[in-house]
């Protein structure tokens, strides 16, 4: 039997427990200010209390691929998840966004915050 992974959702952010990958690049804590998205639309974050360490399988710049939390961390935003933010168990995530479909023309497109 195979152990059920874990998965949090807050807003138009996703993460899945996942291994980080090997070859990835480490972002500096200045690179990435404990932030794992921006938000487009209000400018809004999906903030991290705690320690963490974020990746990006390519070797260009942007917003984390992939976290490592130690230990546990709370994830926060101004409009997500009221003023304690939402716990988040220690292990290693895939950082992903929303998806939706729009039904005419068939297209998948993340969904903007």
């Amino acid at each position: 039997m195979s152990k059920k992974k874990i998965a949090y959702q807050q807003g138009d952010v996703i993460l899945f427990e996942e291994e980080i990958p090997e070859g990835g690049r480490k972002l500096s804590s200045d690179e990435h200010q404990n932030v794992l998205r921006r938000g487009e639309v209000t400018g809004h974050a999906h903030r991290v209390d705690g320690f963490m360490k974020a990746y990006r399988k390519s070797q260009g710049s942007g917003e984390p691929e992939f976290m490592g939390a130690p230990r546990r961390i709370v994830l926060r935003h101004e409009e997500h998840a009221g003023a304690e933010g939402q716990e988040v168990e220690a292990r290693g995530y895939l950082v992903s966004g929303v998806r939706e479909v729009d039904h005419i023309t068939n297209e998948l497109r993340r969904v903007a915050d």
